[in-house]
């Protein structure tokens, strides 16, 4: 016979409410955060991470061609190494919308909204009502949600999944309901579908069973339910794989970023703490440091899920670090943890702190998003202006060929991106031997008898103070540490609004070389 449903949270101590004031505020911040989210969303695909952006929005052009059970990339290849929910979706958005960057990024915005939302849930599940919002907004105030919500990439689709895959396991736990179990099983498996990382809530909701009281949980009905129908989910996919060509399944699961699993040394150790920090912003940080330690002094079962996830997350961050953003999936548990600060500080303290850290943490969002995915769009005018050629053949450096290949083909369909001074094979050869163009990358304008040089140039987003322009010019743009705003020279200002401008300046310069 089912339990009566009950929420795991604290019952019978009363909560004090939350003003209308930091109410108000807290949807103000809300409203301003999804303004940050949208804009500049029809933007061409550049900055952080862009390369994967043209990759996924290749890989859904391509089913135009192919079945959608062989995701294609770019360069035709076949690409199992990340399950394809994704690229899926984003064919539906393009079938609707047609092939564009804003169809594209509409996908993950989509999915960010559905992260707020589990995010809300699990708050109120596993802590209490009031933090819902609290820890909603949180969570869409930190600049890597921002980023990451954006961008055609499959992290924010399994995290949102990966939330509600939780919340509904909860749900079957309190209630026994085998509807709620399966549904828990359906979000896990779509999440697992999206991206292999999911299987750390998984990891997390098994190793949260076995430190309770009732273990046998795990071998109920209703978990069997779970996991069974997160398998049915992934079976159709990697079973066609699975019996046409193994070898190339298990080398394409081997191939990313698993094979460069390494424990983190102490200097990676100091360098991916400060990327957290910087991608969550620092005073989100300091409060969720203090709020978990709170929160394992008074610990409860609730509680404990909320510590076992964050402690999954944190050692596989530790060991699967290739790029830093992998910590994303922790953060909706750290939002959780920030809240127990409203427990124990009084009431008009941990208003003060939580209205400090939106606002410091919306701010240095906004700066971020200016400095590394705001505007740009170089790749997307040298795709244009190659367009007046018909075979051109481009050579790059290692940093070009090696991160911008992706997005330089997205862009330029009809052009050959080549590795500078390096082994040519008999395709390149022959696209050499057949170019009517030939160039280069140079970052200052090259004299000389140089046939052509066209000026790159890109969008930008700065303030101007004192008659000057300042920028966000990021250490490294795939990275969250930021710097201090650079002073702008040679630019020029396209529109305005009040201190902030959108201006263009000029990036690099394509050089023709003479074709002999």
């Amino acid at each position: 016979m089912a339990q009566r449903e009950t929420s795991p949270a604290t019952h019978g101590v009363s909560q004090p409410s939350r003003g209308r004031v930091l109410t108000s505020f807290l949807l103000i911040i809300l409203l301003f955060d999804i303004g940050l989210l949208f804009f500049d969303l029809s933007s061409p695909f550049d900055g952080f991470h862009g390369f994967q952006e043209a990759w996924y929005a290749a890989i859904g052009k391509n089913y135009s061609s192919h079945s959608l059970l062989m995701p294609t990339t770019y360069d035709g290849s076949l690409d199992l190494n990340v399950p394809p929910l994704l690229s899926h979706i984003i064919l539906l958005s393009f079938s609707l919308l047609g092939p564009t960057e804003f169809a594209a990024r509409l996908v993950p915005v989509f999915f960010a909204f559905l992260s707020l939302f589990g995010v809300y849930l699990l708050a109120t599940s596993l802590l209490r009502r009031r933090t819902g919002l609290e820890a909603a907004v949180l969570f869409a105030s930190t600049p890597i949600f921002l980023i990451l919500g954006r961008s055609v990439q499959t992290d924010i689709v399994y995290v949102s999944l990966s939330l509600f895959s939780v919340y509904f396991y909860i749900r079957s736990r309190g209630s026994g309901k085998r509807l709620h179990a399966m549904l828990a099983g359906l979000f896990m498996g779509a999440a697992l579908f999206s991206k292999q990382f999911a299987v750390l809530p998984l990891i997390a909701i098994v190793l949260w069973e076995l430190l309770g009281k009732e273990r046998y949980r795990l071998v109920k009905l209703n978990f069997a339910l779970f996991a069974v129908v997160s398998l049915i989910i992934l079976v159709p996919f990697y079973g066609y794989h699975l019996v046409h060509d193994p070898g190339y399944l298990l080398e394409a699961q081997l191939h990313g970023s698993a094979s460069k699993a390494s424990i983190a040394s102490p200097g990676d150790l100091v360098f991916l703490v400060s990327e957290m920090v910087w991608g969550c912003s620092p005073l989100f940080f300091m409060g969720t440091l203090a709020g978990v330690a709170l929160m394992l002094v008074k610990l409860n079962e609730s509680k404990k899920l909320v510590g076992v996830v964050i402690a999954c997350y944190f050692v596989f961050y530790l060991f699967l670090h290739r790029h830093t953003y992998y910590f994303f999936g922790i953060v909706p548990f750290l939002c959780l943890g920030f809240t127990e600060l409203s427990e124990r500080l009084p009431k008009k303290a941990y208003g003060a702190v939580l209205i400090a850290t939106l606002v410091t943490a919306t701010s240095l969002s906004a700066y971020q998003l200016a400095g590394c995915k705001y505007g740009r769009g170089e790749f997307k005018e040298v795709g244009e202006y190659l367009k007046r050629y018909e075979r051109p053949v481009v050579v790059g450096d290692e940093s070009i060929y090696h991160n911008y290949r992706p997005l330089f083909t997205y862009y330029a369909e009809n052009a050959t991106l080549l590795l500078r001074d390096a082994e040519r094979s008999p395709a390149q050869q022959e696209a050499l031997r057949e170019t009517d163009g030939v160039f280069f990358f140079s970052e200052v304008p090259l004299g000389g008898t140089r046939p052509e040089i066209f000026p790159v140039r890109g969008v930008r987003y700065g303030i101007r103070f004192a008659g000057n322009v300042y920028i966000h010019v990021p250490p490294n743009l795939h990275f969250f540490t930021p710097t201090f705003p650079t002073e702008l020279k040679g630019y020029t200002i396209l529109a305005a609004c009040g201190p902030v401008v959108k201006l263009e300046q000029i990036s690099f310069y394509l050089v023709a070389e003479p074709i002999h």
